[in-house]
């Protein structure tokens, strides 16, 4: 397994994934994914491959808050062949380690609930809730 600072070139095969895993659009994960790339921190946003095939990403970025040198993963996502092998760890403890090193004194990320599978991941690297975002769709 490598594991590698993202390059702008990754950018189209890491949208085309993040679409496929979240069922989603590539043009709006690319969008998304340009924008994080220009705003992260260096050596904090990582890919793997395993063999040349895509094993998973982290993308962290900037954050500009209430909170001083705050960083904010927006994103952490695994392919499906390479899930529950402690890959999303890994990507998560060398992201931080990264952002810490270059500052940061904490990092958001936001989960799609208790019951998600990345919520027991979060606790165990010792993030805690916040705040409680709400959402309201026309």
């Amino acid at each position: 397994m490598k594991i590698r600072t993202i390059k702008r070139t990754d950018l189209p095969l890491l949208a085309k994934m993040n679409a496929k895993i979240f069922k989603g659009k590539p043009s709006l994960s690319l969008a998304a994914f340009r924008h994080s790339f220009s705003i992260g921190v260096p050596g904090a946003s990582l890919m793997a491959e395993d063999d040349g095939k895509f094993a998973g990403a982290i993308f962290a970025e900037k954050k500009i808050t209430f909170l001083p040198k705050t960083a904010h993963i927006a994103s952490l996502f695994i392919a499906e062949g390479f899930r529950g092998k402690g890959l999303g760890t890994i990507l998560l403890k060398r992201s931080l380690a990264a952002l810490r090193a270059r500052g940061c004194k904490s990092v958001s990320l936001t989960v799609d609930g208790e019951k998600c599978p990345a919520y027991k991941l979060y606790s165990k690297m010792g993030f805690k809730k916040f705040r409680l975002l709400m959402l309201r769709e026309f």
